[in-house]
């Protein structure tokens, strides 16, 4: 099960948590949305566009197979896949690569 940190006014899943034995500290408060991956190196993180006015917390979801973050939206334990959103990024990760004549940055796949 995983953890989802989801905008309330679309319903837009910006972070999946799937192993939380190495996530601490999920803290979504009215000033950010902070968490703490652990293993090897501790690392915080803050996001100061995520707090409580906008987005929510919701446990014990069973994530997507293949997530990227903005890609999906989640509504009454349902997935949903944002086609639009992806295409759109394709487009633009293939005009990167096209630019530099290199592979990089590939596609991104997602996948429920």
């Amino acid at each position: 099960m995983a953890s989802i940190c989801r905008r309330k006014s679309d319903n837009v899943v910006n972070y999946v948590f799937s192993n939380l034995t190495d996530i601490n500290n999920l803290n979504l408060n009215a000033e950010n949305f902070t968490y703490t991956i652990v293993g090897g190196h501790e690392q915080g993180y803050v996001d100061q566009s995520v707090n409580t006015s906008t987005h929510e917390l919701i446990h014990d979801v069973t994530p997507p197979t293949k997530f990227w973050g903005n890609c999906f939206t989640y509504i009454d334990g349902n997935w949903s896949i944002l086609t639009d959103v992806v295409t759109n990024m394709n487009n633009v990760r293939k005009a990167m690569r096209d630019k530099e004549d290199t592979d990089y940055p590939a596609d991104i796949e997602v996948q429920i």
